[in-house]
């Protein structure tokens, strides 16, 4: 069976440290699932960065018509 992957991070709220196995992990402090906080913050970007290349296709540059000799 595989290691599990252990992560340690700073809690977003108390500033203290978390360690994170396979992705889920609790503040001893103050109960934040800060496995939770990490992967919306991951999720968020993603979504965030589809509708950037999204909104490029749809809406191509627009250009001035100029003549050409």
């Amino acid at each position: 069976m595989p290691e599990p992957k252990k992560v340690k991070l700073i809690c977003p709220e108390c500033d203290k440290e978390v360690e994170l196995v396979d992705g889920e992990g609790v503040c001893g402090n103050c109960g934040l699932d800060v496995g939770w906080v990490v992967e919306k913050r991951r999720r968020d970007r993603a979504v965030k960065k589809l509708d950037e290349r999204e909104e490029a296709e749809v809406h191509p540059p627009k250009t001035k018509k100029r003549f050409a000799f």
